[in-house]
């Protein structure tokens, strides 16, 4: 699903589809390779309870993570039924103008198995991107 670079304001990104696994990727492709938009990512859970606030945490640039499309977090929640991601430009004020895609794959390869909560890859050493993050 596209989320456009030039609002400020939140824009959700659901997993549709059978959740077979308690595991959740998370995929970011942004069309600029030089653009400086991050986001504020905001995972929520589905589970028998309801729909809860999982964790959260903001991409890298390209340049940081080395490409334009990329995986940026993971999450985990046993007996989760469903996935929701909030999306927001992290600086409205370095609009773009450019859009990026969000893709999210839910199974069991995605972080099952982890302790719940979620995840970003670790930042290839000399890269300048912080070293993990989320909660």
């Amino acid at each position: 699903m596209k989320i456009r670079a030039g609002s400020s304001l939140p824009q959700e990104v659901i997993f549709e589809g059978t959740v077979k696994g308690e595991g959740l990727a998370i995929f970011l492709s942004q069309e600029n390779p030089a653009t400086v938009e991050t986001w504020l990512v905001k995972v929520y859970v589905h589970v028998a309870q309801g729909w809860f606030l999982l964790g959260f945490f903001t991409t890298n640039t390209p340049a940081v993570d080395g490409e334009c499309s990329r995986a940026v977090g993971f999450a985990s929640c046993p007996g989760a039924k469903g996935w929701k991601t909030q999306w927001q430009n992290a600086f409205p004020g370095s609009n773009s103008g450019f859009d990026s895609e969000v893709t999210l794959q839910a199974g069991l390869c995605c972080g099952g198995g982890q302790p719940y909560g979620v995840f970003v890859p670790p930042q290839p050493p000399g890269s300048g991107g912080g070293g993990g993050g989320g909660t």
